[in-house]
């Protein structure tokens, strides 16, 4: 069965949406899309929310400071500008407030 996606966040160049049926979680920024099963996706948005901007990032040869955001895969990577940074961390904490909520709704 195909799943049907229920959005959670979706702003310019970023949506965060669950299955309703296998309640697997998609984080999709850009062009990349990754699945997460709900915990997994926890921890993932915990883990970036604990990276700090200033002591992580690295400058590139292009001169721009970047961050460097390790993926599900240990063969890829994301590198983030500050303002992308930012950005994400706010929509993916967005994300894990609305997850949260449904799932307390869902037990009442």
């Amino acid at each position: 069965m195909p799943c049907t996606p229920e959005i959670l966040v979706d702003v310019t160049d970023l949506n965060v949406s669950i299955c309703r049926g296998c309640q697997r979680v998609g984080f999709s920024y850009k062009n990349v899309l990754i699945g997460f099963d709900k915990e997994d996706f926890k921890a993932f948005v915990y883990s970036f929310s604990q990276l700090q901007f200033e002591t992580s990032a690295v400058l590139f040869p292009i001169g721009e400071r970047r961050i460097i955001v390790n993926s599900v895969h240990c063969d890829i990577q994301f590198s983030f500008n500050r303002e992308e940074f930012e950005n994400i961390c706010v929509h993916l904490n967005q994300s894990i407030t609305l997850l949260n909520a449904k799932e307390i709704l869902s037990h009442h």
